[in-house]
């Protein structure tokens, strides 16, 4: 998985007759038969729970005046006298699901510190009122926990990847440091155990930072899981994410909520990333039919934007279980690939077929797409409302962009957007000089602006202020022959000195505008463009996406292929050579969009004998182009 072009697909997996409870109410031949039907559908991974306190089943008796006398065994026993903390029983179960797993051709990835699942928290009856991450006894009887799986587990040939449990993160109330430090010690017990697996992060949630803001002490902090895992991953669950759920699920925004974030966690943390759990939550938000169309889209663009993976959430439904989590919430009951008389729902057919898919495309790992600019977070702001607004915009004005916190390296690139922009920090200075120095050298760099101020302003954007209002509102843009309307908290009231006005909001203030810098341009947008696309319903059905194709215009002419007007279509470019790619187009819209000739030669197509001229809803082509 951690290399660039390949794909696993895969599912999270509890036992279809007993859910979480599946290690104490064994039963071995039906855990044998999930199994056959979850590998028929060509899944390749598993994810597997053991569920800490059924393997490491440690109690304590307490003593006068309710302190704790004894660290005990189950059933009381004393602890092991070979010093093991897990049940061997409960290895063998799992060294079973392991043996079922190979013997169907598939992998698992063991979450090893199972303390979390679905809204309720597990743990050892010993640690039940301790911090999960803070304190020393529970951390030590943890890595204790993972060098006793892993031991007797190493050599297996079906384990793929170990990590440090499920969204571990929701274990424990810790801040930045306290859960870095029991993140680092985990994975450092995992390392020393078996070096030879990769470590996937196993949670979502990520926050942007540097090292040196102590600020936003409660988040979990991307580059942190990135320097101490293998693999990012994201859940990218349109109910739990922040303004992912404002449109259908099978929109054009909800479609590419995935991809979105994990390109806004892999590039910031410098990991590889993959969506490990993906799915619906509630047939509410999406039918069986919808949750398949879905599905097949989200995949698709993921696999053609280079993430490595998709596991679905999950195996089998969970409506006939009468115990909590099932009885809390009605978002974990009907998530399965099969109904109740284990016929294959649309989406295990979605699943299946997505094999299919993978057989007719060039029998080539594709080359990584061509990330043609640069969008750089800030501090102060919503940078998952930035991030998820810049990605649509530029997907659908076919170019795919990079992420990028302020402090961080900047990559060389012809583009660089450094989207809604909010408070009096602005834009840091360092990355504020580096970015008009890339200007004059040629670079085009975008900025749009929220509640922002900016030093210098005048200078680097050829606008004079003549006033700034604390009104929010919403303002109209007049852009290219076509109205749409920008929420706001500020108005900038403008007047150009060196710069040009592309577009005016509804009483005729500049706020679109155009200045030369020295080889290149310096763009400035007065409204939060991209915040107001991730938040606002069927934002992508209106054309705030033609001001990225405006500023874009360099890498758009040098492109292969020019979608001009079909914003519902797809498109990366994966270079082979600078003289020949592979282009991927997939129509994420509802109608068929006509597809100009490319401006390279053609020399093959997938899938053969498609039709080059249109491309119908949900469908996909790659071609292979020189020039």
């Amino acid at each position: 998985m951690l290399e660039s072009g390949t794909f696993t697909l895969g599912c999270n997996y509890w036992a279809s007759h007993a859910g979480i409870y599946m290690w104490r109410n064994w039963q071995a031949d039906v855990i044998k038969a999930d199994f056959a039907r979850l590998a028929e559908l060509g899944l390749e991974h598993l994810r597997i729970f053991p569920l800490w306190p059924a393997f490491q089943p440690l109690s304590i008796y307490y003593g006068g005046g309710n302190t704790p006398r004894e660290l005990v065994w189950k059933d009381g026993k004393p602890l092991p006298e070979d010093g093991s903390t897990v049940d061997p029983v409960m290895l063998e179960r799992l060294r079973f699901v392991c043996d079922c797993a190979h013997e169907n051709g598939m992998q698992v990835v063991i979450a090893l510190v199972t303390g979390w699942m679905s809204g309720r928290l597990f743990a050892p009856p010993a640690f039940e009122t301790c911090n999960l991450h803070t304190n020393p006894r529970v951390i030590y009887y943890q890595t204790r926990l993972i060098k006793e799986i892993i031991n007797a587990l190493k050599e297996h040939p079906a384990v793929a990847m170990w990590e440090s449990g499920n969204e571990t993160n929701c274990m424990a109330a810790s801040n930045r440091d306290e859960f870095r430090l029991w993140i680092n010690v985990i994975n450092d017990a995992i390392r020393i155990a078996d070096p030879t697996r990769p470590i996937p992060a196993g949670m979502h949630g990520l926050q942007p930072s540097t090292d040196g803001d102590l600020r936003f002490d409660s988040k979990i902090h991307t580059i942190d899981l990135g320097r101490c895992c293998d693999f990012l991953t994201t859940h990218p669950y349109p109910l739990f994410t922040s303004f992912a759920s404002t449109d259908a699920l099978s929109s054009y925004k909800s479609v590419f909520h995935a991809v979105a974030e994990n390109s806004f966690f892999g590039d910031i943390g410098g990991k590889p990333c993959f969506a490990e759990e993906a799915g619906t939550l509630s047939n509410v938000i999406g039918g069986e039919k919808t949750a398949a169309k879905y599905l097949d889209r989200m995949l698709k663009n993921l696999f053609f934007h280079d993430h490595r993976g998709l596991y679905w959430w999950c195996a089998f439904d969970q409506d006939k279980l009468d115990f909590p989590p099932y009885t809390w919430c009605a978002v974990e009951r009907e998530l399965g690939l099969f109904n109740g008389d284990m016929t294959l729902k649309p989406v295990a057919k979605t699943i299946r077929d997505f094999a299919k898919f993978r057989k007719q495309l060039p029998q080539v790992k594709l080359p990584p797409p061509d990330k043609q600019a640069t969008v750089i977070l800030t501090t102060q702001q919503d940078a998952w409302a930035s991030a998820f607004g810049a990605f649509l915009l530029a997907s659908q004005a076919h170019f795919t962009p990079q992420f990028r916190f302020a402090g961080q390296t900047l990559p060389d690139n012809s583009l660089y957007i450094v989207p809604s922009v909010n408070t009096i920090e602005g834009i840091p200075p360092g990355v504020f000089q580096e970015l008009m120095q890339r200007a004059k050298a040629g670079a085009t760099v975008f900025v749009s602006a929220d509640s922002a101020l900016f030093s210098p302003f005048t200078q680097a954007f050829g606008l004079e202020s003549i006033g700034w209002e604390n009104a929010s509102g919403c303002s109209t843009v007049c852009f290219e022959g076509e109205e749409f309307p920008i929420n706001r908290q500020t108005r900038f009231l403008l007047q150009p000195t060196t710069a040009n006005m592309l577009a005016s909001d509804e009483v005729g203030n500049p706020v679109f505008t155009e200045m030369k810098y020295g080889k290149g341009k310096v763009y400035f947008f007065a409204l939060p463009l991209e915040k107001h696309v991730a938040k606002v319903s069927h934002a992508t059905d209106l054309g705030y996406w033609k001001v990225y194709s405006r500023i874009a215009n360099g890498i758009i002419d040098r492109a292969p292929m020019q979608l001009n007007h079909a914003p519902q279509v797809t498109m990366t470019i994966r270079p082979i050579t600078p003289d020949e790619v592979f282009v991927t187009l997939q129509n994420n819209g509802e109608e068929k969009a006509s597809l100009p000739k490319p401006k390279w030669k053609t020399v093959q197509i997938w899938p053969k004998n498609a039709d080059m001229k249109n491309l119908e809803p949900g469908d996909w082509r790659v071609i292979h182009c020189k020039k």
